[in-house]
């Protein structure tokens, strides 16, 4: 090392050890790309109208980042009918936040429009109750998905 120049710090601690002695483990940067051991929450959702019931999940970040708004499922043109673009980000949302069964969004798109409106409405709130942990989430789903969120206390 050259002289005046500090040994760089490293910390003592290192992959696999717990955090100061009793706590979590440290991650490795394989074990943090393993996706075998991420957990996302799930929900089962009755849908009485349909006769059954459908299972949603929490979202990657992917999948978060690329899901229509609401403003998409809404879309309408100047006859006040809902857009082409308003039915596929409707089926596009379906596909995305039901894990079972496991649905592509064209398939979603040819059974959705017969769907009674409350069943989809019902999807789309418990989604957006199972991805609000607190006041904050609870704020931005709710902005995302107005029908289907309450704030604690309201």
């Amino acid at each position: 090392m050259s002289e005046g120049v500090p040994a760089p710090q490293t910390d003592p601690r290192t992959v696999g050890e717990p955090s100061n002695g009793d706590g979590p483990m440290f991650l490795s940067a394989s074990q943090l790309a393993d996706r075998s051991r991420f957990k996302f929450r799930t929900k089962v959702v009755d849908l009485p109208e349909i006769g059954g019931k459908i299972e949603i999940r929490s979202l990657t970040i992917a999948e978060r980042e690329q899901l229509p708004t609401l403003a998409d499922m809404k879309d309408i043109d100047d006859k006040g009918e809902r857009t082409e673009h308003a039915v596929a980000s409707a089926a596009e949302t379906f596909s995305v936040i039901v894990s079972n069964p496991e649905v592509s969004a064209a398939q979603a798109k040819e059974f959705l429009g017969s769907w009674p409106a409350e069943a989809f409405d019902r999807v789309v709130e418990e989604f957006g109750e199972l991805v609000a942990d607190g006041k904050e989430e609870q704020r931005i789903a709710r902005d995302e998905f107005p029908a289907g969120v309450r704030e604690d206390g309201d």
